[in-house]
């Protein structure tokens, strides 16, 4: 089954994945999350931790906020 994932990052920036699969989303959560790394031309490479926060089988109406 697909659907939309929320994240959270050390930043406290939120992350929207959609169409993502449960398991997938399922084992990121069991896993504690994962590492992503970016580039900036300004900073240069920065790498943060990424939370699962929620999963949402239905679509989401962005019109209306959630």
């Amino acid at each position: 089954m697909k659907g939309t994932a929320l994240f959270s990052t050390d930043r406290q920036d939120v992350i929207v994945l959609e169409d993502i699969d449960r398991k997938t989303f399922d084992d990121m959560k069991d896993n504690g999350g994962f590492t992503r790394t970016t580039k900036c031309e300004r900073v240069g490479q920065t790498t943060e931790r990424v939370w699962p926060v929620s999963f949402f089988e239905a679509d989401i109406d962005w019109t209306y906020g959630y």
